[in-house]
């Protein structure tokens, strides 16, 4: 030590840029279960949004139809309007895109 020379101080063996082998945390089953299941819940959302706004339509432009079929009790006038109002928004965005 004594010749003047400046010793290089330890080499750390791993850099703050190296990845680990192996996942630090045992949690990436979790996380990968928790995108899933977020993505499935925003798909089913917007297939609600679609439907209340498909309905709320039908009760403005077709209310003869949506009064018909409350109260006969048939679900399958007001289905087949729902499908329609919604078939035809469809093809109106697609024409967008």
């Amino acid at each position: 030590m004594g010749g003047g020379m400046a010793e290089e101080p330890p080499q750390n063996p791993l850099r703050p840029t190296d990845r680990p082998q192996e996942p630090l945390y045992t949690g990436r089953i979790y996380m990968s279960f928790a995108r899933v299941s977020l993505s499935l819940v925003a798909v089913i959302g917007v297939m609600a949004v679609a439907l209340a706004a498909a309905t709320i339509w039908l009760l403005v432009t077709e209310p003869v139809t949506v009064a018909d079929a409350v109260s006969k009790g048939e679900v399958s006038p007001l289905a087949q309007a729902l499908a329609t109002a919604l078939y035809e928004a469809l093809q109106g965005l697609l024409k967008y895109l």
